[in-house]
């Protein structure tokens, strides 16, 4: 079950975060060999087709870090997205462990 997770990002701005994953008992979870992906999108998969712009994600055991460069946050120029961060399990299981919604800062200064 994914936990909701609301993002602001700054139009224009390099953003970054970094991500614990842990088992419902508290421990975390053991990330080796997995992989990861984050998008961003005016809606729904199915019904939104077409990624605004794709997070870099790297699973860095304990933790997975996303970032977005500068020149696709510029791309954000609706004032609301959706996303969320799939790892996929070296199983080949899947789970969508973030999901939310982006709310976009327009920039001021260029």
């Amino acid at each position: 079950m994914s936990t909701r997770a609301d993002l602001t990002i700054y139009q224009g701005d390099d953003y970054g975060a970094e991500v614990s994953v842990f088992n419902v008992d508290g421990t975390p979870t053991d990330l080796t060999g997995c992989t990861a992906a984050a998008q961003i999108r005016n809606g729904v998969a199915e019904r939104a087709p077409e990624v605004v712009v794709p997070f870099t994600a790297v699973v860095s055991p304990p933790k997975v870090t996303l970032s977005i460069l500068k020149t696709d946050t510029t791309k954000l120029v609706q004032p609301q997205y959706y996303w969320d961060l799939q790892l996929t399990f070296p199983n080949t299981s899947r789970v969508t462990v973030l999901h939310g919604t982006v709310r976009v800062k327009h920039e001021v200064t260029r």
